[in-house]
């Protein structure tokens, strides 16, 4: 504590000084600007008289120089010059000026002869011998010893002045030296009355160390070092809730491993089991108080120090039980302070539906298979008859070759779409760019024109006065009302309409495709989006679908942020929706 004492007393020792320092540079600069304006002053008023009073003879001269101190040895000086500005008699101590010394580099001299019209007085400074004088030029006339006077120039020197300024100084630093000794023990004075308090302070916080959460540190003052006190008592008011707290908080995580849906197993680093939640125990098939041996044997991960050696890890356990349970284990290491391995924790996830939901793409691969499987077929059988001899019947071979053409189409169009459903599933899209949709609908209109016509619909289009513009991929989005539309011609009856309308909403644009068509059940509305779900199978197949488009459909249009909707009555035809996010103005503008 002495350190900090002391460190407060040099710490108010160096702020006097540099406070006494700022004021005496400062009172120093002041009182020396006062005493050559002072001399300048006094300079230009001998001058003045000079000039103003007609002197400036060889009759009067000698006399006034006299008078007004220019005979003194350590007087003023006056030098009167020509108008070469060169010496013609000098008053005054010798100052190394003497008559035809030319003056015209001096300041003053310099400056009267750059202002012609102007008499001064000029000021500049002289230095001659170590000393130095404030010297002055003024425009006169008069004539001495057969020469005309143009100037007078005059010189005081600041001997004096700067005498006034050491006496000055000296005082100033017997008051620094002496607010340092006063200030030093009023400063260790107030030092003690900071650092005693700290004492007692440390002397609580040492009992607090050893476990005594009881103590209390008076408050003596409403200071700083008193809202330290208070502090420090209430610290120790919550460090003593805080152990309390801590205790809840094991009593949680108790709860938390006990009723999580994992399962967690921890093993210390000599591999003897330290926890297992009733999770692991239900996940392993273990009763409860399993002992390290037989979980490490259920585990199927080698022996504990094995199990040690693993982490950390991800791996993929089968148990060997009657609902065939699929585990993720996850092997974190514990490590401690010194990032020692102190043990290891087991996570395990059941996997079983994953499991389930892999079985079920492996059934996705058995329904393409099928798909592919029956144009296959037909296509074989037909050719084969048609190699057996059927080609020489020109009729026959021909309506073969057309069903094997159309097989061949379907079969196209079956790989389009899963390599469509591919793309989609790996989250990979076409460029997106500003579209506005009316011009696609127009085209996917003019498209389809021709196969409403032959089915004999009416095909219509609706669009807004203003159309925003959307972000996508023009070329998805068009594939997305192909399908829609298609569909709507391929399943209303001749006679019926298909309407695409486009309607702007407040943040997204709702486009909509409408038919009379036959519609479809309510029971199958819920799958309708489904990868190879057809609601008439034998017909949808006839007429060449082949399950996958409005499963692209709702794919794609999820890829950009939209939903996708339908609605449809048995009888009276279907309405089908879906939305993009309309760009924002900031966006837009960016873009343009």
């Amino acid at each position: 504590m002495r350190s900090i004492q002391w460190r407060i007393v040099i710490i108010h020792v160096l702020l006097i000084v540099l406070a006494m320092i700022v004021v005496s540079v400062y009172l120093l600069s002041r009182w020396e600007d006062y005493y050559i304006e002072s001399a300048q002053h006094d300079l230009e008023l001998k001058g003045r008289v000079l000039t103003d009073q007609n002197l400036l003879s060889d009759a009067d001269l000698i006399e006034a120089a006299a008078v007004l101190g220019f005979a003194d040895e350590e007087g003023s000086n006056l030098v009167l010059l020509n108008n070469a500005m060169q010496a013609i008699v000098s008053y005054g101590p010798d100052i190394g000026i003497k008559p035809g010394s030319n003056l015209i580099e001096n300041k003053p001299v310099s400056d009267l002869i750059a202002e012609p019209d102007a008499d001064g007085p000029f000021v500049g400074l002289y230095y001659h011998n170590g000393v130095e004088y404030v010297t002055m030029a003024i425009r006169a006339s008069g004539r001495v010893e057969g020469q005309d006077i143009s100037a007078i120039f005059l010189l005081q020197p600041l001997t004096s002045v700067y005498g006034i300024l050491r006496d000055i100084q000296d005082t100033l630093f017997s008051a620094t030296v002496l607010a340092i000794v006063v200030i030093a023990i009023l400063g260790l004075a107030s030092a003690r009355t900071i650092t005693q308090p700290i004492l007692e302070i440390t002397s609580q916080a040492e009992k607090l160390a050893a476990g005594d959460f009881d103590i209390r540190v008076p408050v003596r003052s409403r200071d700083e070092v008193g809202r330290l006190a208070e502090v420090f008592n209430y610290l120790t008011e919550r460090l003593r809730q805080s152990l309390h707290d801590m205790a809840n908080e094991k009593g949680k995580l108790e709860a938390i491993l006990e009723y999580m849906s994992n399962g967690v197993v921890a093993f210390d680093n000599s591999g003897r089991l330290m926890h297992i939640n009733p999770k692991a125990s239900e996940l392993l098939a273990l009763p409860e108080g399993a002992s390290t041996e037989a979980v490490v044997e259920r585990l199927q991960l080698g022996s504990p120090d094995e199990i040690l050696a693993l982490a950390p890890a991800t791996l993929e356990l089968i148990l060997d039980d009657n609902n065939a349970t699929v585990l993720r284990a996850y092997l974190a290491p514990v490590k401690s302070h010194s990032e020692q391995l102190s043990g290891v924790v087991v996570v395990l996830q059941d996997m079983t539906e994953q499991s389930r939901l892999d079985q079920m793409r492996r059934d996705f691969v058995a329904n393409v298979s099928h798909e592919l499987r029956t144009p296959l077929t037909t296509i074989k059988s037909y050719v084969e008859t048609l190699l057996d001899g059927a080609v020489e019947d020109r009729a026959t071979a021909n309506r073969f070759l057309a069903v094997v053409n159309e097989e061949s189409d379907r079969m196209t169009r079956l790989v389009r779409d899963l390599l469509t459903l591919s793309i989609l599933d790996n989250q990979r899209s076409g460029p997106k760019q500003n579209i506005f949709l009316d011009e696609l609908v127009i085209d996917v209109a003019d498209r389809l024109a021709v196969a409403a016509q032959q089915q004999g619909l009416q095909l219509s289009i609706s669009l807004p006065d203003e159309m925003p513009l959307v972000c996508a991929s023009r070329d998805e989005i068009e594939q997305v009302l192909v399908n829609i539309v298609s569909n709507a011609i391929k399943f209303t009856p001749a006679g019926g309409k298909v309407s695409i309308m486009v309607q702007p909403r407040e943040q997204e644009v709702a486009i909509a495709v409408q038919d009379t068509g036959v519609g479809i059940p309510a029971a199958d509305l819920p799958r309708i989006f489904e990868r190879f779900y057809r609601v008439d199978k034998a017909r949808s197949r006839q007429m060449g679908g082949t399950g996958l488009g409005l499963s692209i459909a709702h794919q794609i249009v999820v890829s950009h942020g939209g939903q996708i909707e339908i609605e449809s009555e048995l009888g009276e035809g279907t309405l089908v929706t879906f939305t993009l996010p309309i760009v924002k103005q900031e966006e837009d503008e960016a873009h343009a």
